[in-house]
């Protein structure tokens, strides 16, 4: 069972990388992301329908990291240990999707638009989630698997808003 654990929270084991382990986790997170909406797209599965798979997703992972996270991290005897990347994952995934709902639906038709949002989502997350200010820093300090999950939900979140503002105030979403 420790192997399903180490496996599923270092995200098939990116979380393994020896120099960055959360950025490494947080780039698969952004490259998984953007094939799976890409095949979403392509695949003309509805947006309701890609929005529930979304959904349902980030909440198994988020479920699964509080509850998970304190028997993979015995060994370890450190709650947040830099292998576990599940939850950069979530919050790249959740800043990411929270910002592309903003976007038209010939998102995948603009190759400047998708870069942008790529760029800013990565670079803007990795920011909150190494710097950790404010709330994010407070939910950094709960020594649970909930808050490690926490902090980078927040730094998800954090990151669409901010995303939010500065794609409207630059006129992408026209």
């Amino acid at each position: 069972m420790l192997k399903l654990h180490q496996l599923i929270l270092t995200f098939f084991y990116f979380g393994k990388f020896p120099k960055a382990p959360g950025t490494m986790g947080s780039l698969a997170a952004l490259i998984f992301w953007f094939f799976t909406n890409r095949y979403f797209y392509y695949s003309d599965i509805s947006f309701a329908t890609q929005n529930l798979y979304w959904t349902i997703f980030l909440t198994a992972i988020f479920l699964y990291g509080c509850f998970f996270i304190r028997a993979y991290t015995k060994q370890f005897r450190q709650i947040d240990h830099q292998t576990i990347v599940l939850d950069e994952v979530l919050g790249q995934i959740l800043a990411l999707q929270l910002t592309f709902l903003l976007f038209r639906e010939d998102y995948f038709s603009q190759n400047y638009v998708i870069a942008i949002h790529l760029l800013f989502c990565f670079i803007s997350f990795r920011f909150f989630d190494i710097t950790k200010p404010s709330i994010i820093g407070l939910a950094d300090r709960v020594k649970t698997g909930f808050g490690v999950m926490l902090d980078d939900m927040l730094c998800g979140i954090i990151t669409a808003i901010l995303g939010t503002i500065i794609f409207y105030s630059w006129n992408f979403l026209a």
